[in-house]
């Protein structure tokens, strides 16, 4: 299996866990007005998109038989 890091970077999961990252490091140095529960709220959000979908990527390498 061959590493393809641009296909990598296309990746809706990777920029959705970087920007979820961003969020809270922006709200800490920044001061963004956002308080700990909104903050929650949208990474827990943005995160269980990648969680889902990433199970669904497993299940269907799966089904279809590759590693």
């Amino acid at each position: 299996m061959k590493f393809k890091l641009s296909k990598k970077l296309d990746s809706r999961k990777l920029w959705l866990a970087i920007l979820a990252g961003l969020i809270v490091a922006l709200n800490r140095f920044f001061d963004l007005g956002l308080s700990e529960g909104e903050v929650n709220k949208i990474v827990l959000s943005l995160l269980s998109y990648v969680f889902v979908e990433g199970g669904a990527d497993v299940v269907s390498r799966l089904r279809s038989g590759k590693k």
